[in-house]
């Protein structure tokens, strides 16, 4: 394995809308210590990392108004490591922009992409994994994904269906045969119980070649905006990309690419993971909850007969709680949110009314 070919990119441009109000649209998820940990969960992306490939290999994309924000937090990035998009278009465009980036530079490059707001526990699980899709990538034409062995029947995850057959040289490689999009309990059951199923992590690697081939044949329309647009010598890239980027679609990297290749393969991970996704999700995977299952960061709390709540306090105010069962209590400086936890998924309908009511700076 010829390390100095392998670049990680780090996906960071979300809103982490589900996680409001602590993730709010000036600072996302991926920039807040959501665990309590004392770092942010882009900051722990970075240092699984950074000791086992080159730190100067790794790459972030993310939105252009979060800038300030990745160099803070990551003053060792080489600020030209740093891919600043001026509109969101989900993660097809900033994945073909960066492996066109780095054929230029390397056409031997392999690329790793992961997102920048997941939580992983088994991190030398997770890097033997990443090495054996790195060294199958080198030796084939293909996109592996790491995709995780199922706990439960999650409904909010997406599944991958994969063959169990393996072939002699890579035996914890497997052929993909189907992505199926988020399940509802019932079907999510039959999947568990079926062990055909595992969670799909979308984390990517390939060689960037077999990347932008993938685009030509799969979604022509995004590699001819990029090969169309030519980059002006008296121009930034950032300049260059509000152009390319101003008539693109909104579209993923599994809509566009994963489920129509069929060169997709997978490894079998069975590390300890979450996408962090909703503040439930939270709730399943956190270790710091109190005898009566309350999960709780911050300080400055006081609890009285409340079980199986979310308490996740700014630290600048004392906050007393009597009476909750099963509610989402967070708070930042200028909102503060008192929700079922059973009826997390209508926070979003939550956001959009603010929206309408032109209260959008809450948001």
């Amino acid at each position: 394995m010829r390390e100095m070919n392998i670049s990680i990119y780090i996906l960071a441009g979300g809103i982490g809308s589900r996680f409001w109000p602590k993730s709010r649209q000036k600072s996302p998820k991926q920039f807040i210590d959501i665990l309590g940990t004392g770092k942010s969960l882009i900051q722990m992306t970075y240092e699984r990392f950074k000791y086992d490939f080159i730190p100067e290999n790794i790459h972030i994309i993310t939105n252009e108004d979060y800038k300030e924000l990745t160099e803070q937090q990551l003053p060792e990035i080489n600020p030209d490591n740093i891919i600043l998009e001026p509109f969101r278009r989900n993660t097809a465009p900033c994945i073909l922009y960066s492996a066109i980036k780095q054929i230029r530079e390397n056409p031997d490059s392999i690329l790793i992409y992961v997102p920048s707001d997941h939580l992983i526990m088994n991190t030398g699980i997770f890097i033997k994994d990443t090495k054996d899709a790195v060294n199958f990538a080198i030796n084939n034409k293909a996109i592996v994904t790491l995709g995780i062995s199922p706990k439960r029947p999650d409904t909010g995850y997406g599944y991958i269906k994969y063959s169990k057959s393996t072939n002699n040289t890579f035996k914890t490689v497997h052929k993909i045969t189907s992505f199926k999009e988020k399940p509802t309990i019932e079907i999510a059951t039959e999947y568990l119980n079926s062990g055909e199923y595992l969670w799909n992590a979308g984390i990517f690697i390939a060689k960037a070649s077999v990347i932008i081939d993938s685009f030509r044949t799969h979604c022509p329309i995004l590699l001819d905006k990029f090969e169309s647009i030519q980059i002006n010598n008296n121009e930034t890239e950032l300049d260059y990309l509000k152009r390319v980027y101003l008539d693109l679609p909104n579209i993923s990297f599994d809509y566009a690419i994963s489920e129509k290749a069929n060169n997709i393969y997978t490894i079998k991970s069975n590390i300890d993971w979450s996408d962090l996704g909703t503040w439930n999700s939270l709730y399943h995977v956190s270790e710091n909850k109190d005898s009566d299952g309350n999960f709780i960061s911050g300080q400055n709390i006081k609890l009285y007969n409340t079980k199986g709540c979310i308490i996740h306090s700014n630290n600048n105010r004392l906050l007393i709680i009597k009476g909750l069962s099963d509610y989402i209590v967070a708070e930042n400086n200028e909102v503060t949110l008192i929700y079922p936890r059973s009826e997390e998924q209508q926070i979003k309908d939550v956001q959009n009314q603010l929206e309408i009511e032109n209260l959008d700076k809450y948001i």
